[in-house]
């Protein structure tokens, strides 16, 4: 174990927690590029979260709890995905002059 289930959990965190801060500034600045340096800050951590699961349920867990461990981990990526779908939807409006608002809110509970 070169790299340590510690710093990929930090560095997982760090990408995952720069890319959404990029999102929310790019919507003050409008900014497709601010946008895209985040999307690769997020997409560069993205192998680091899928697969960080089986390493950490062999480490902290026995033979009995290893099977439930991936199962749960496995399925928050999954489960965030059906609350980032809906989550939004809650969150932004489009009013009838065709102005979107709150995307900036919504940018903004992501990076927090």
């Amino acid at each position: 174990d070169n790299f340590g289930l510690r710093a990929t959990v930090l560095v997982a965190s760090f990408g995952g927690t720069a890319c959404a801060w990029f999102h929310w500034f790019a919507t003050i600045q409008r900014s497709f590029l601010v946008y895209f340096i985040g999307q690769l800050f997020g997409a560069s951590v993205f192998a680091l979260i899928t697969n960080v699961n089986g390493l950490l349920s062999n480490q902290w867990f026995g033979a009995n709890g290893r099977d439930i461990a991936v199962t749960v981990a496995s399925l928050a990526g999954p489960i965030g995905n059906m609350l980032g779908a809906v989550i939004p939807s809650l969150v932004v409006k489009q009013h009838d002059n065709g102005r979107i608002v709150g995307m900036g809110a919504l940018l903004l509970m992501e990076a927090l």
